[in-house]
């Protein structure tokens, strides 16, 4: 299953952060979007790397996210 994690920042500080801890942590950059007008950064990846993701955006003060799942048959469909 693919998911897309979605993190608000107060800070474009935070946002730069991480996004460095995510690439660190082995996300490919082509799976990492940066959303300046709504100060968020957007991952899209495997289900299998939630927790990390969820780690990652709490340590660096996530003010909201959210978790959208999408299953492959979705995608191909």
């Amino acid at each position: 299953m693919t998911i897309t994690v979605t993190g608000s920042y107060a800070s474009s500080d935070q946002i730069k952060m991480v996004f460095d801890d995510l690439i660190a942590k082995g996300i490919p950059r082509e799976q990492v979007f940066i959303d300046t007008y709504e100060n968020a950064v957007k991952v899209m990846t495997a289900d299998n790397m939630e927790w990390d993701i969820e780690r990652i955006l709490r340590t660096h003060g996530v003010r909201r996210y959210k978790i959208r799942r999408k299953s492959i048959y979705t995608l191909l469909g």
